[in-house]
């Protein structure tokens, strides 16, 4: 009995390392778009079909315009494909950090705030800010647009 109990651990054991391994390595650059909306590489049809199928989607962009090298993963939290085939991603799972740039006060803000977020393939880009703890608006605003690149997990 001890021996099938052995044979079982080292198969779950196993499993959860590769599934572990899998699902870190499992997001693939399928399109990106420019500020403008304009293709710059990958399909912007293998990104629609990759929806259409379920994938889970998250973009990267750009944390600060002044800074391209400087950019934030945002999951989507839902994801549209327009009647004119292209594609918005919204999230509402951000909260405002102090900069995470070296030499930074590192951390979460101490008057944080509920970030949402919006892109388009068209390079628009919408954010909405709200006090913690209570329904107080701190700001919306539209723009500039952004360069997007998008991420299926496959």
């Amino acid at each position: 009995m001890k021996s099938k109990t052995r044979v079982i651990t080292l198969f779950l054991v196993l499993f959860s390392i590769i599934f572990t391994i899998n699902g870190c390595a499992s997001w693939s650059l399928v399109y990106e778009n420019d500020e403008n909306g304009l293709p710059i590489s990958g399909s912007i049809v293998a990104l629609r079909n990759a929806i259409r199928r379920g994938a889970d989607v998250k973009v990267s962009v750009p944390a600060r315009v002044d800074d391209p090298e400087y950019v934030g993963f945002i999951p989507c939290d839902a994801v549209y494909v327009n009647h004119d085939g292209s594609v918005a991603c919204f999230s509402t799972r951000g909260i405002s950090v102090r900069s995470t740039l070296p030499g930074a006060n590192f951390g979460f803000q101490d008057n944080a705030f509920h970030y949402f977020f919006a892109v388009h393939t068209m390079g628009q880009n919408d954010n909405s800010r709200w006090s913690v703890g209570e329904h107080t608006d701190r700001g919306h605003t539209q723009g500039p647009s952004v360069p997007v690149k998008w991420f299926i997990d496959r």
